[in-house]
């Protein structure tokens, strides 16, 4: 066995134990945490007076550059 593959498997048994007791803590404490995270309010982003009108369409479409790719997401 190569000796990188040993060491690894050595130290197996230690991540795994430390894997789950991260994992008992973190169901430990789910009753404690929220549901959800907080939404903070965000400051508007500052439009341009004029932007690039179709082609920014086109370029700033979820990465695809024609029309024909567009989809409502």
């Amino acid at each position: 066995m190569f000796a990188k593959l040993a060491d690894d498997l050595a130290e197996l048994p230690a991540l795994l134990d430390h894997t789950r007791a991260v994992a008992i803590r973190v169901l430990d404490s789910l009753d404690d945490r929220p549901v959800a995270a907080a939404i903070h309010a965000r400051p508007a982003m500052a439009l341009p007076e004029s932007g690039d009108g179709e082609h920014g369409h086109r370029v700033g479409c979820r990465g695809h550059r024609t029309r024909d790719h567009h989809v409502a997401w």
